[in-house]
């Protein structure tokens, strides 16, 4: 039983670790600012051109969902809708 709790302790300590913490945190960080643009309820004008944009473009939705879902970040949607909409 230390063991294991000397385990969970190591791992602990290593999620404690201030530059453990700064990789996590610089990480979700532009997911944690979205979600906080959507608690408010009142998107600010880029977003609103956001959901403007992706309405109607299956693959940009997908993206959106994705997002959401943590399983890409928000760079890689704004690279999807990028090219979902083509050269500028």
């Amino acid at each position: 039983m230390g063991t294991s709790q000397s385990s969970y302790g190591d791992r602990l300590s290593a999620y404690s670790d201030v530059h453990v913490r700064f990789r996590r945190d610089e990480h979700v960080l532009g997911t944690y600012e979205f979600t906080c643009q959507l608690a408010t309820l009142e998107p600010p004008p880029p977003m609103q051109q956001m959901f403007g944009a992706i309405h109607g473009n299956q693959p940009a939705m997908d993206a959106f969902a994705q997002m959401n879902a943590g399983t890409i970040s928000p760079a890689e949607f704004g690279a999807i809708v990028a090219a979902a909409h083509g050269p500028a």
